[in-house]
Order: C-alpha cells, then structure tokens, then sequence
C-alpha cells in the first residue's frame, strides 16, 4: 500500500516554540466521510492528529505557502513505530470533532 508521504524537509513555524497549542486543531477526531487519498481510514473510525510541520501546498489551483500539515494515525496506534498518513490542512474537511 503507497504512504500518503510529504517529500523534503518539513518547516516550523516561527511562533511554534512560543504558543505550540496555536498549531494544535484537536487530538482525536473522527472520520466523516471516506478520505480517497487516505484508503486506509474508513468512515467512522477515530483518529489521532498532530501538528506536522509547514510545507507549501502546490497539489491545490494556486500555490500555497506554508500551510500547515498534520500528520493522522488510527486510534491506539500513536505511539506505534508506523508511519503516520500526512495531510494538509485542506485535507481536513473529511473529519468531524
């Protein structure tokens, strides 16, 4: 199975050290609707997502600079050596709090 996988070195914002929990959306939250970038959730299922790091998102109509990115993993997996799905924070509409 291809990793949804985000190439190059990821970037932190400049605040990030300052006010980590401005980055942070929520812990766990559940899969609304299926993801077809991400075959491996399902609708229904809890997952756990955090904070990435910040890449420019070309993969939209227009370029995007430094959007956030974070990285989602099936719940009871997080601390697991698995490597966590990566998605940017347009990706996100999929799941519900």
């Amino acid at each position: 199975m291809k990793k949804n996988t985000l190439q190059g070195a990821k970037e932190t914002p400049p605040d990030y050290d300052a006010d980590p929990g401005k980055w942070r959306l929520f812990r766990t939250a559940r899969i609304a609707r299926a993801i077809t970038s991400c075959p491996e959730f399902s609708v229904g299922q809890i997952v756990s997502i955090r904070f990435f790091g910040l890449r420019d998102n070309v993969h939209v109509n227009y370029r995007v600079v430094g959007m956030p990115v974070y990285e989602a993993r099936a719940q009871g997996k997080e601390d697991s050596e698995s490597f966590p799905t990566l998605l940017f924070a347009c990706a996100l509409t999929d799941f519900c709090l």
